[in-house]
């Protein structure tokens, strides 16, 4: 920016040579005497020309009547003085319009000549800036702009050693604490160090800073590259306020130009510690979930159901868009009839540590993996896609059981699903954590085992022995009535007889019917239906209460150990409904829920759950739960179904289970 006229021009005009020789011989651009009311009262120069003004046509007139629109506004009011000494007095610049579209711009400084005895007004001396133009910012109003904005603003100069600043707003002053003498002429890396020892660059280099003090090594190193380029950079970096509190600075230097010529830098800088503090906490948190999601004992994973929008160009077009069918009908529609084509379509994404182990799998083989590839069958998928379905559909976690045979080995895995909803992971997404119960549902497959062989033992028992004594004590207590019936032992005598046969009839027939009921001699002889019947008539005998069967016979299982659990099962059910619920009816159900599944299911219109379930059945603890669900629940794990017990929306209480048909 050209220099003022200088400082010696007022002290001529207010000595004894007058005004008109100090107009004359200074010689500057142009040299106006104002009044106080902003009149011009003189005009001279050597450039006057170029602002558009001569004596004849300036004098007598308002200053403000030659300015551009935006500076005439500056000087309203009586005293122009006063207007204009709001900028700085050694520094004023005003825009005079030339009438044809052009304004020129000046600069130049004013003397208050109000208490002058040869004048009482104003001297303006200024200087043409630059070319007239058609758009020429005041900048004056400009640099208020920038000494009033929120960023902090600084300017670097060329053409002397390192870079001093030469100019630094008050936005700038305000977050660094130093005042303007404090900062002229220093290059800014004096923000790098503490007040307190200016000699020594801060170095936090254990801890939660060993990342911060990397990134704030990247970051000087770029910022320097780009001094020595004169190009533009974004930088953030660790500054200390002149009280020795840290802060960070996100600075964006930008090389000017003046006249072609490299004049420095300008840089743009805004607060961000608290952006930055708060990165720093993501990031340590983050470090944590990943330590904990890699050292945790359970298996634990992210899958894919389909394809997000970063795998296009992994699949080819009809596959991706096939992908993107699976995950919308996964939100959409019963999937249970496609369990082997949502299997293919899941694939995993991220697994930790303990996953790759049990699945006996690398990393890199195993992100893309789909379920199927991880050795879980055919039974497996169809809880897998059962799960992610009723997930997708109701939000909720889901939990079920899956056998996998992978690795060379067969595993039970005890799965628990659920959504991951952040706003940016896909669609689709879902993450589950699993838990190897081999170990502990073969010891309960042990302990049912030896309660079949005891039961079966007690069957025979009371079959072979007390249902037989039973029958000969009926047969003697028959002949005894017939050999009395001809004597005169009286009827009292006969009656009793008679009575001790029926009783000891019906023992017999108790003790056959729980000889079958623990033996299974129903369920395994004549299949699943016909043993349900039966279980149901012997409970409307002993507990007085209706119990209707709707059974399908093509849900029979093929498999005689699947028929017998599902009737031990619904064996508990109906008993504790009996027993405990107090029901007027029971219905017994067995029904197709796909060409693959079956439902066992026992409804009952009684006093419902105790405490210790929630609305949807399910027990606080396992202690809550009580033996009898406790064994439904494994049972239903040996053939791996899915167990689930819930209020009945009208009162009672519904126990079902799903399982495979074959």
């Amino acid at each position: 920016m050209p220099s003022p006229p200088d400082d010696n021009l007022s002290q001529d005009i207010v000595t004894p040579v007058g005004l008109g020789d100090a107009i004359v011989h200074h010689g500057r651009d142009v040299l106006l005497l104002l009044e106080s009311n902003g009149t011009i009262k003189r005009v001279g120069g050597s450039s006057i020309q170029d602002v558009g003004l001569t004596a004849d046509r300036a004098v007598g007139q308002k200053l403000s009547s030659f300015l551009h629109p935006g500076d005439q506004v500056l000087l309203t009011g009586e005293d122009v003085f006063e207007a204009l000494a709001r900028f700085d007095l050694h520094h004023v610049e005003l825009r005079f319009d030339l009438g044809n579209g052009l304004f020129q711009l000046t600069a130049g400084t004013i003397t208050d000549l109000r208490d002058n005895a040869d004048f009482s007004g104003i001297a303006l001396s200024l200087r043409s800036i630059g070319k007239p133009a058609r758009q020429v910012p005041n900048r004056q109003l400009l640099l208020q702009a920038v000494e009033a904005a929120n960023s902090s603003i600084v300017i670097a100069q060329a053409g002397q050693d390192d870079l001093p600043l030469v100019y630094a707003n008050e936005g700038f002053r305000s977050v660094t604490g130093y005042d303007e003498d404090e900062i002229i002429g220093r290059n800014c890396r004096f923000l790098q160090c503490r007040a307190d020892d200016a000699n020594r660059r801060d170095v936090e280099n254990t801890g939660e800073f060993a990342d911060d003090e990397v990134d704030q090594a990247e970051a000087l190193e770029e910022l320097r590259r780009g001094i020595e380029s004169r190009e533009f950079v974004n930088v953030t970096l660790r500054n200390y306020r002149k009280n020795g509190e840290l802060f960070y600075n996100d600075l964006y230097l930008t090389p000017v130009s003046m006249g072609g010529v490299f004049a420095g830098f300008i840089g743009v800088q805004n607060d961000v510690t608290q952006r930055v503090e708060a990165e720093r906490e993501l990031r340590q948190r983050g470090r944590l979930l990943n330590g904990f999601f890699d050292s945790a004992p359970l298996l634990m994973a992210v899958v894919q159901v389909g394809a997000s929008e970063s795998d296009i160009g992994r699949y080819d077009e009809g596959e991706f868009d096939q992908r993107r069918q699976a995950a919308r009908d996964l939100y959409e529609h019963d999937v249970n009839g496609d369990a082997g084509k949502v299997a293919r379509l899941t694939s995993h994404v991220e697994l930790n540590q303990a996953a790759l182990d049990h699945y006996g799998v690398e990393r890199d083989e195993a992100m893309r993996m789909s379920l199927d590839q991880f050795g879980f069958n055919d039974s497996a998928q169809r809880d897998w896609a059962a799960a992610l379905n009723r997930v997708a559909r109701t939000g909720e976690p889901q939990r079920f059981e899956a056998t996998c045979d992978g690795d060379g080995r067969v595993t039970r895995l005890s799965i628990t699903v659920a959504p991951i909803v952040d706003g940016t992971t896909p669609r689709g997404s879902f993450c589950y954590v699993a838990q190897d119960v081999t170990h502990q549902r073969g010891l309960e497959r042990q302990v049912i085992d030896a309660q079949e062989r005891e039961r079966e033992r007690i069957a025979r028992d009371l079959h072979d022995t007390v249902a037989q004594q039973l029958n000969m004590v009926t047969l003697l207590v028959g002949n005894t009535r017939r050999q009395l019936a001809s004597t005169d032992v009286g009827d009292a005598v006969i009656e009793q007889l008679d009575d001790a046969v029926q009783q000891a009839t019906a023992a017999a027939r108790q003790a056959r019917d729980l000889s079958h009921n623990l033996g299974g001699i129903e369920v395994r002889e004549r299949g699943l239906v016909s043993a349900l019947g039966a279980l149901a008539d012997r409970v409307e005998r002993s507990f007085g209460c209706r119990v209707v069967v709707d059974a399908d016979a093509s849900c029979e299982p093929e498999s005689e150990e699947r028929r017998v659990q599902l009737y031990r099962i619904a064996s508990e059910a109906v008993a504790n409904a009996a027993r405990h619920g107090k029901p007027d009816s029971i219905v017994l159900g067995l029904r197709l829920d796909d060409s693959f599944t079956g439902v066992l299911s026992i409804e009952d219109d009684g006093r419902g759950l105790p405490s210790g379930f929630d609305a949807a059945g399910r027990a606080g603890s396992d202690g809550d739960a009580g033996m009898g669900v406790q064994s439904m629940r494994h049972r239903s794990a040996l053939i791996d179904g899915h167990f689930a017990i819930r209020h009945r929306e009208v009162g009672g209480t519904i126990v079902a289970v799903e399982f495979p048909i074959r």
